[in-house]
């Protein structure tokens, strides 16, 4: 929800009038009077990043729905993920694009192939760059 990216922090007045100043230079008056409303975002920082990932790994386990699969995610795979899932100009948009190729896609083929069963723990985990899925039964 909204709460988890509520600003603390106002956009600094300078750089939204150099923002608009652009807007008004790049865009016809035609066009910029068309809009009802133009909101500036902050950059998302390290903190923010984190947070967003969490969450989406949280819906990641969601997906197994009444499944006994538990999975935990290493601190080592959190940070790859922020770091290919973050972008300069995009900022987390390509974060659940990163998920779904490196975990969603591999998870869902060890579901399949059975390697990944009711009552597992699995690990996942990164090494040399790559998601590496630690089946760990519970007993």
């Amino acid at each position: 929800g909204s709460e988890h990216f509520q600003n603390n922090t106002e956009v600094d007045a300078k750089v939204r009038d150099l923002v608009m100043t652009d807007v008004i230079h790049h865009f016809p008056p035609e066009f910029i009077n068309r809009i009802d409303q133009i909101v500036l975002f902050n950059k998302i920082d390290k903190t923010m990043m984190e947070r967003i990932v969490e969450i989406q790994l949280e819906r990641v386990k969601e997906l197994l729905g009444k499944r006994t699969i538990t999975l935990d995610f290493t601190s080592t795979l959190k940070a790859l993920l922020i770091k290919e899932g973050y972008d300069q100009m995009y900022g987390a948009r390509p974060l659940k694009r990163v998920i779904t190729d490196l975990i969603l896609d591999e998870l869902a083929l060890q579901l399949l192939e059975e390697k990944v069963v009711d009552g597992d723990h699995v690990v996942v985990t990164e090494k040399n760059g790559k998601v590496i899925f630690e089946k760990k039964t519970v007993n």
